[in-house]
């Protein structure tokens, strides 16, 4: 019964992450795509930045 319940557990666990992946890639290549139809001000303010210099700081 515990396997069963592990094994259903990590099936919507990756079922969950697939979804959320995806809804934040659309909303990710959306806001680079098309910026001046971007509503979230936290994305440009907080978020992309952040991005940016984790990208120059790579080797």
């Amino acid at each position: 019964m515990r396997t069963s319940a592990r094994i259903r557990y990590a099936y919507v666990s990756n079922i969950l992450i697939t979804i959320v992946s995806a809804v934040f890639g659309y909303n990710f290549y959306q806001a680079i795509a098309h910026p001046e139809k971007l509503q979230s001000a936290l994305f440009w303010q907080y978020l992309l930045p952040l991005w940016l210099e984790n990208m120059a700081t790579r080797p």
